[in-house]
């Protein structure tokens, strides 16, 4: 080797070596902020968006409630109990739901100690308001009307026995002797839909039973809330019972069937959403007694190779409800800027790589900087 070219290659080495050791801790330490700045916004986001749906749920879930503790007020107050004639009763309720404006409620009723019943509801099939009428005048038989514009019963659509002391959400009122939740049940088969009931036992100004309120609510209004609600770019979010049983998703979920052809329960691990399979899967792994926990909770797991960030939120309250809320956000939501910095730093280096030995005209440099360059790619 000439010795000119060997006292360059002296000369230029160091300086080609320090650009390298320079470009690799600026690249090490660009991808190891971008990581740690993705994990912090993961853990905001995550927390931003259960508290929402956390306030949601409280604001949702009080309306029936308040419903039931008005009527039980103006049901005293106007004497519109009458187990022979429930005509007035049924015509508040309907007018009251009628009211509302609300989807959210779909159903308004009292259920009496002899049997009465009174409600205002929607049918099934068209959406179309009706009346629910039981007392001593239609012989305790159940009849079914559309009511008139004062929320009378008008036109009778049908009739059938029905006792309502005999019905869950009565018995549940009962025994608890105070407001409660029914269980979560399916509300409609062609569609997966359910429904909770709000019950409250009624008392007369002597402080006797004498029946039950009952608010039924939509939780598909609650799936529709999580459907609006943005999480990330491709998160999901979804509520469920400790059990695993879903009670509202992101996502509009094919209906499971029993083999009598009736709607019934979904399992979250058997959801239409992959990532909330894995979620619900990955939380049903876990050894964790899910019931038991008091306060939020970070975790991830991957899917497919990719990490998945996950928040779960229990949400429970006095009456009885006792739900999870799961927040999953995949990580590749937040590295795509994350991406392009580390990109545009590499790039950056490398142009610093391949002018510096440019500068020094040196045939050895130039092959330390493509070595440098390699290194760099391959590590993004």
């Amino acid at each position: 080797m000439p010795r000119s070219a060997s006292l360059r290659l002296v000369l230029i080495l160091p300086f080609v070596l320090q650009i390298f050791a320079a470009v690799g801790l600026t690249g090490y330490l660009s991808i190891r902020n971008g990581q740690r700045a993705v994990n912090e916004v993961a853990s905001q986001l995550r927390q931003e968006i259960a508290a929402r749906i956390v306030q949601q749920l409280d604001r949702y879930l009080e309306t029936p409630h308040a419903i039931n503790a008005a009527n039980a007020d103006a049901i005293r107050r106007f004497g519109l109990w009458n187990p022979a004639d429930m005509r007035e009763l049924t015509a508040y309720l309907v007018w009251q739901l009628d009211e509302l404006h609300e989807r959210e409620v779909s159903y308004i009723a009292f259920g009496g100690e002899q049997g009465e019943f009174a409600a205002g509801g929607y049918d099934s099939d068209d959406g179309q308001l009706i009346a629910d009428l039981v007392d001593g005048q239609s012989n305790f038989e159940n009849h079914w009307f559309v009511p008139d514009a004062e929320g009378y019963p008008q036109t009778l659509k049908g009739r059938d026995q029905y006792d309502p002391r005999q019905r869950p959400w009565y018995e549940a009122a009962i025994a608890a002797e105070a407001p409660v939740w029914t269980t979560v049940y399916p509300y409609e088969q062609a569609a997966f839909r359910l429904g909770i009931g709000a019950v409250q036992p009624f008392y007369d100004r002597q402080g006797e039973l004498r029946g039950v309120l009952l608010v039924d609510i939509n939780l598909s209004d609650i799936g529709n809330f999580l459907a609006d609600l943005e999480v990330g770019k491709t998160g999901q979010s979804f509520i469920i019972e400790p059990d695993g049983v879903l009670i509202a998703s992101s996502v509009t979920e094919t209906t499971e069937l029993n083999e009598d052809g009736e709607a019934t329960r979904l399992q979250a691990r058997n959801s239409d959403s992959a990532l909330i399979r894995a979620s619900a899967q990955y939380l049903a792994e876990a050894d964790t007694d899910w019931s038991a926990i008091a306060a939020s909770r970070q975790l991830s797991f991957q899917l497919d190779g990719e990490r998945q960030f996950l928040q779960v939120t229990p949400y429970r309250d006095a009456r009885g409800l006792d739900w999870l809320i799961v927040v999953t956000i995949p990580e590749a939501d937040f590295m795509a800027e994350i991406a392009a910095n580390t990109r545009m730093t590499i790039w950056l280096c490398l142009a610093a790589l391949a002018i510096a030995p440019s500068a020094a005209s040196s045939r050895h440099a130039r092959l330390c900087a493509r070595s440098c360059a390699c290194v760099l790619l391959a590590a993004r």
